[in-house]
């Protein structure tokens, strides 16, 4: 049995064993007042249907009707966004009303109905999608674009049980199930920006370097124990008393080998260590890779170079280290490695943001990274486009054209 009922401004039409649509209504509107006819129509049919069969035929129609009034409101919500009416696949509708070929994701699209169903602004899974589309391995159509893209999704898509609040769930009574929906959530977070938010296990150094007596190089503890002057007992440095940002860190498995790479500040904040490549973490800092050709960006590949950070799951194989919190344009992901789950990913460039647990003596924002990435979206379409006059290839020309519309949505 089809049940429809009118709460407020919104239509609701359940079926069990389906998911509930819920409708805007107006019944000023006469398509509102057709499409309600129409699906009254099919809820009194619905009451002399005896199979499985029968009902599902009618709630796809039900569907057809719902999905139209999801492609008018995603068009209304975000002028960057258009439905094909014959085939109802979504797409980016450029500033000059050009349209993408490369069609919005299913799974995005669900998050898109989900954040419009919930009055929730759309635009950080529009400018995240904007940002996926300037990344390298996007640039020509074909198999690896289209199987990085859907790896791409899955990793942002990908659902995390907490166990903490499935703790908390079971122990209140729910069922299993019930548990395990109500502690699900993204793996990972889309920013305002359309950045992705990650996690970074870092190594702490301890140490540094300084002359002694004799003008040697010596190195020595970085901070200074005292003692109890009436004990004698040795008391360790108390590292919480810092700022998280006077903290230096390193790789966690490669300390300071491999490739080495920059760590900047951005806006003026963060003690970065500007143009001088090493192998030092800061909070507060842009930490990137010179040249892509020290990423690997084979999907296949293991303990290769290219800068490491994941998701929620990705933490569950670490037991140690100080865990940082980073932003990664999509823009710069190079692979996202099957051997570990699906939950890593191998950057050219992450944005170390924050330190769990230790407290920052500044607020790092979005939009400071943001103007930064922007500048070099800026650089690489100017490169796009001197290799496009350089070689006259068509493949180039199309992506150096679509490559400019992008540029062209406001992120």
């Amino acid at each position: 049995m089809i049940i429809l009922s009118i709460s407020g401004n919104n239509l609701v039409v359940s079926c069990q064993g389906k998911t509930d649509y819920s409708v805007s209504h107006n019944k000023e509107n006469l398509a509102h007042l057709t499409r309600l006819k129409h699906l009254r129509d099919i809820e009194i049919e619905s009451d002399s249907v005896e199979t499985r069969e029968g009902l599902d035929a009618l709630w796809a129609k039900v569907e057809a009707l719902c999905k139209e009034d999801f492609k008018e409101k995603v068009e209304a919500f975000h002028p960057n966004v258009t439905v094909n009416p014959v085939s109802g696949k979504y797409y980016l509708r450029f500033n000059n009303n050009a349209i993408s070929n490369t069609e919005i994701p299913t799974p995005l699209v669900e998050m898109m109905q989900k954040s419009i169903e919930k009055e929730l602004s759309i635009d950080p899974i529009i400018k995240n999608w904007v940002r996926f589309l300037r990344n390298p391995k996007m640039r020509k159509p074909g198999p690896v674009a289209d199987l990085f893209k859907k790896r791409y999704v899955d990793y942002i898509t990908s659902i995390y049980v907490r166990p903490d609040l499935m703790k908390q769930y079971l122990e209140e009574g729910l069922s299993h199930d019930v548990a395990t929906e109500k502690a699900s959530v993204y793996e990972i977070s889309i920013t305002k920006q359309g950045f992705i938010t990650g996690y970074k296990v870092s190594a702490e150094i301890d140490h540094k370097f300084e002359k002694d007596a004799n003008g040697n190089i010596v190195k020595v503890a970085r901070y200074a124990t005292s003692f109890d002057e009436n004990t004698g007992e040795i008391i360790e440095f108390d590292k919480s008393t810092l700022d998280v940002e006077d903290r230096l860190f390193e790789p966690y498995m490669q300390h300071q080998s491999g490739d080495a790479f920059y760590c900047k500040s951005v806006g003026g904040k963060g003690n970065g260590f500007g143009d001088k490549l090493g192998h030092f973490i800061r909070v507060g800092c842009v930490i990137t890779l010179p040249e892509w050709n020290m990423v690997n960006c084979d999907d296949n590949s293991v303990c290769v170079k290219g800068l490491h950070c994941g998701n929620l799951s990705y933490l569950t194989g670490w037991s140690d280290g100080v865990l940082h919190t980073v932003l990664v344009d999509p823009m710069n992901i190079g692979a996202i490695p099957y051997y570990n789950g699906n939950n890593a990913i191998r950057v050219k460039e992450y944005y170390v943001n924050g330190s769990f647990s230790v407290p920052s003596k500044a607020i790092y924002n979005e939009s400071e990274y943001g103007k930064l990435t922007e500048a070099q979206w800026t650089e690489m379409l100017k490169e796009l486009k001197e290799e496009n006059a350089k070689l006259q290839d068509e493949t180039i020309s199309i992506v150096a054209a679509t490559q400019d519309e992008l540029n062209g949505l406001s992120i």
